[in-house]
């Protein structure tokens, strides 16, 4: 038993030290701030010890950066190694990771990256448009929270802020599937402004201004790293309430990440990590239909008269889905003439809203056209200035 014991491990090293790693961030393009906490993402990658190189002149000299054994992070497809950037500002980087048994077993970015001195841009692109959807799970394959994007609505400091509703249902992995959603309606109103994403009325929950070396008065503690989801590597901004044990998290491009995460106690049930999403009519990860509840979901495609008729110059239309389709919903004169597409993208079930501009149109009929699968449905509206 001894010996076959030997053979196991001896074979499981071989065919690790084999398979040839790979550094899949810091690779090109990235940012970082200078004299802050990072990651080199590894693929590929095993629990051994690594050296970590630095040239800040694309290649031509190289500074040691230290010894590294234990992964910060391992999610079964990347090992991460944490480093801290040292104190310098170039455009012109580039890692270096070997085995530190093996000199000869090494990679290189294949691009070159920035450290500067201060935040690492100037804007977040926080997808806040009518439609989008964030999926949360609180154990594998298990969605707990939805949060979707209803509404844009003119609030009364006389700025138009997005509406964000929540879906929500029992997470307690002693229990059954709970199939029984509660809708959070006006969960959160959020608006961007440059830099800043703000939560009604002027509170604000991001600042791309925010480094790990400023903090910032309701979260001391401040992480920006690049973070891999579902397949690509994001700028991630972690904003933690107590350190390694409390925190969310937004991602640029995608919005929404880490919910909350709650590591210390009662993990699966009160933390929400991110499982997929729908953005612009395109998903990724795991995503799910809100179960369907008689006062919740309509049972059949509905579009309803715009809201106000007559009209000067804007309307809003609303419209319901009963599962998820692509929808298209475009307005005509009444001549048949199209005057303007106000959606044609993949919706997910549950009730909707557009908005339609009639700034530059002259006074009369109109009608408005929804096209969902096999459905057709149309209505007037009466533009009157």
């Amino acid at each position: 038993m001894k010996y076959l014991v030997m053979v196991i491990w001896f074979l499981f090293i071989k065919f690790n030290y084999a398979q040839k790693f790979e550094i899949a961030n810091p690779n090109g393009n990235e940012v970082f701030t200078s004299s802050t906490h990072q990651y080199v993402y590894i693929k590929n990658g095993i629990l051994q010890y690594y050296n970590l190189y630095l040239s800040s002149d694309d290649g031509k000299s190289w500074q040691n950066i230290g010894k590294f054994i234990y992964p910060k992070y391992d999610d079964g497809e990347y090992i991460a190694l944490e480093w801290v950037t040292p104190a310098i500002v170039s455009d012109s980087c580039l890692i270096k990771l070997e085995r530190a048994n093996d000199i000869t077993s090494y990679d290189i970015s294949d691009n070159i990256f920035s450290i500067v001195n201060g935040p690492v841009q100037k804007e977040f692109n926080f997808p806040l448009e009518v439609g989008n959807k964030w999926f949360f799970k609180s154990r594998p394959n298990y969605i707990a929270t939805i949060l979707t994007v209803s509404k844009d609505t003119l609030m009364d400091d006389g700025k138009k802020y997005y509406v964000i509703d929540e879906f929500s249902r029992s997470s307690n992995p002693q229990m059954p599937v709970d199939t029984t959603w509660n809708k959070n309606i006006n969960y959160r109103l959020l608006r961007k402004e440059g830099t800043i994403i703000y939560q009604y009325p002027d509170r604000v929950i991001l600042n791309c201004n925010w480094t790990e070396n400023t903090g910032s008065p309701d979260f001391p503690y401040i992480q920006v790293k690049y973070a891999p989801i579902f397949g690509q590597f994001y700028l991630t901004y972690y904003l933690i309430i107590m350190p390694e044990l409390e925190w969310i998290s937004y991602s640029d491009g995608i919005g929404f990440n880490d919910l909350h995460v709650l590591a210390w106690s009662d993990w699966t049930q009160s933390s929400r990590t991110l499982a997929g999403y729908i953005i612009d009519g395109k998903s990724h990860g795991v995503i799910t239909d809100v179960a369907k509840n008689d006062n919740e979901l309509p049972n059949k495609f509905i579009l309803n008269q715009n809201y106000p008729n007559p009209f000067n110059p804007v309307t809003k239309i609303k419209y319901s889905l009963p599962k998820s389709v692509q929808v298209i919903i475009k307005v005509y004169d009444i001549l048949g003439k199209e005057i303007s597409t106000l959606i044609d993208k993949y919706v997910t079930a549950g009730e909707y809203e557009v908005e339609f501009n009639a700034s530059k149109l002259p006074s009369g009929v109109y009608f408005y056209n929804m096209t969902a699968e096999t459905t057709s449905i149309t209505r007037k509206l009466l533009l009157m200035k």
